[in-house]
């Protein structure tokens, strides 16, 4: 008769457990809408030839590598002095690039929503909720080291695959957008 009553109790106390751990699988992470993922007229797929039509020619340029379906794409980032990089990949069609990521630190390209450099946070969390600040998984990049230990904070919103970043300060003041298309 103990024996029973004991492993009653261990169900029970099993059985309420996992109906409270649950609940915290099933948090879904605020996502962002994909029309959010344009700045200024630069969205995914444009050409690489408008923006240079639009803003010039690119400052400097270096290379990165892209992880689509299992697949290693290289493409390449082209920063230009208005504060704007772009990250590109090739097209099938030869000498034509298509971008896939924007980061820019230029108050001047904004959003659909308004959202832009120099604007507070809270316009991001009242449209789409709040996220956790996170520290980006690649902190390949010495900027990104650099700021942290600053005391800056990476928020992330997802669309599916494709993550928009914003970096912002102890003010709770964007100070640069990043969008990424994923495969």
């Amino acid at each position: 008769m103990m024996r029973k009553s004991l492993w009653a109790k261990i169900m029970v106390l099993a059985m309420l457990c996992l109906s409270l751990a649950v609940p915290g699988f099933c948090v879904q992470m605020p996502t962002i809408e994909y029309e959010e993922f344009q700045l200024g007229d630069i969205k995914p797929g444009t050409q690489l030839s408008a923006v240079t039509a639009e803003y010039g020619q690119p400052v400097s340029q270096d290379k990165f590598l892209h992880y689509s379906y299992g697949k290693k794409l290289k493409g390449i980032v082209y920063t230009f002095s208005n504060g704007m990089s772009i990250y590109t990949l090739p097209t099938k069609r030869k000498a034509v690039s298509t971008i896939i990521g924007v980061t820019t630190t230029n108050a001047a390209l904004t959003t659909p929503s308004g959202f832009a450099v120099g604007k507070p946070f809270s316009m991001v969390t009242s449209k789409y909720g709040t996220v956790l600040a996170d520290i980006p998984e690649s902190l390949e990049a010495a900027s990104d080291r650099t700021a942290v230990s600053q005391g800056y904070n990476f928020y992330e919103y997802t669309y599916g695959p494709s993550v928009m970043r914003f970096k912002v300060d102890k003010s709770n003041i964007i100070r640069e957008i990043k969008f990424t298309m994923g495969a």
